[in-house]
């Protein structure tokens, strides 16, 4: 099959399975086209993104993981150019997801996921970036592969999405993202936080359990912290009902 043009961002709030969506963008161009045709993977954020899409010398398809875009690349999406994938988790399981992950400061996540609302906004007014809920990917995640797939416009059979579907299951992410000993060492990355694997951007122990996690895990008044900061959008994405 002919290789689509094919030029897609999976962004998100971080640790709300935009790593998820990447891999099945990821695995769709593996299954229906050439993977040699397909430049993929994290090259940073904000300018970085920027000057990925812009380089006319790389390859026509490429797929990038970034959290916060530069302006070029939110022009892109803008006018078609680029699609988008923004994935949206409760927001304060995404703050103590970070805190363990990255050993950072309920602060540090806090400014994080603001962040990323604010290039929800900017998402939510074109019909070129898919949002998905971290409960749609978990809930029903062969429902939500063929919501991507056609998002990308591409066409697929059944069988195919299944394989994507069992690639990306929460058991094989686990598994793949346990034990890093047996990968060639240019496949994993090391840079100031926990390793990670340059081809499917899982980190070293990347799925804890993915569950609700903020009301055990954090302290009665960093809950309060966190519920008062993000009150509106709590409400406005529908997580309102659990109260601090």
């Amino acid at each position: 099959m002919t290789s689509p043009n094919f030029r897609v961002l999976c962004s998100g709030m971080p640790r709300s399975a935009s790593t998820w969506s990447y891999n099945v963008c990821r695995l769709l161009f593996r299954y229906l086209f050439d993977e040699t045709e397909l430049e993929c993977g994290y090259v940073g954020e904000g300018k970085n993104c920027d000057e990925y899409f812009l380089e006319l010398s790389r390859k026509i398809n490429r797929l990038l993981k970034a959290h916060y875009p530069g302006p070029e690349t939110l022009r892109q999406i803008e006018n078609g150019s680029l699609r988008n994938i923004y994935t949206y988790r409760d927001m304060r399981d995404c703050v103590v997801s970070l805190m363990t992950m990255f050993s950072c400061s309920l602060d540090e996540a806090l400014h994080s996921i603001l962040e990323s609302l604010r290039y929800y906004e900017i998402y939510a007014r074109n019909t070129n970036s898919l949002i998905l809920s971290y409960e749609e990917v978990m809930g029903r995640p062969l429902e939500t592969v063929s919501r991507i797939t056609d998002f990308l416009q591409i066409q697929s059979d059944i069988s195919v999405l299944q394989k994507i579907d069992a690639e990306t299951s929460l058991i094989s992410i686990r598994c793949s993202s346990t034990d890093f000993s047996q990968k060639k060492q240019p496949q994993v990355v090391q840079a100031g936080g926990p390793a990670y694997d340059k081809v499917t951007l899982l980190h070293l122990g990347h799925i804890h359990h993915g569950g609700c996690r903020w009301q055990n895990e954090l302290s009665v008044a960093q809950q309060q912290i966190v519920c008062n900061e993000l009150r509106p959008w709590l409400i406005k994405f529908g997580y309102g009902q659990t109260s601090c």
